[in-house]
Order: structure tokens, then C-alpha cells, then sequence
């Protein structure tokens, strides 16, 4: 997690590519970088939403993505298969 330190500061988009993110350090990312970060998700299901309620079941995180509501100003969910994604994205560029 160390490691991760300066390039979660120099982070100007988080890409979230095909994972459950139910391992760490790598599911602590997503609430790791700044506030004005965009964060995109590309995968089948949505994963690591943020929590609504302390309680929250499983599936949800703390500083989570946040796809709906007020507050989901910098957070983008593509549920596609990630290899279609990256190919389609590649492509734009």
C-alpha cells in the first residue's frame, strides 16, 4: 500500500478494470485518491458502491463509488466485459 502513495497523488483518473474488489490493499484505491478524481468502472457488475448506512451488507465500502444521487459527480459505471471496453476506448484514441 506504501508503494501506492505517489501515484495515488499524481492520480488524475482512477480506471477500475474487471475485479470484485474484495482484496487489499488494491479495494482501498478507490477511496484513496482526491476528490476531484474521476473514477471509472468497467465491469459486469457494479462493485464497491459507497455505503449508504454504517450497517451496509457486504458489496458496498466506505468512500465507495457513488453511481447515483446528488453526489455522483466523478463516478462512471460501463457494465461491459472489460476486454470489449478497452478495445472500444483504444479505438477513440
Amino acid at each position: 500500500a506504501e508503494c501506492s502513495e505517489p501515484d495515488v497523488a499524481e492520480c488524475n483518473c482512477l480506471i477500475v478494470l474487471g475485479t470484485s474488489l474484495k482484496v487489499s490493499p488494491f479495494n482501498t484505491l478507490v477511496g484513496r485518491v482526491g476528490i476531484d478524481v474521476p473514477r471509472v468502472l468497467i465491469n459486469r457488475d457494479p462493485v464497491a458502491v459507497e455505503r449508504k448506512h454504517p450497517a451496509e451488507a457486504d458489496g458496498t465500502m466506505r468512500n465507495g463509488f457513488r453511481f447515483e444521487g446528488d453526489h455522483a459527480y466523478r463516478d462512471v459505471f460501463l457494465q461491459r466485459n472489460t476486454d470489449d471496453a478497452v478495445t472500444g476506448l483504444s479505438e477513440l484514441l
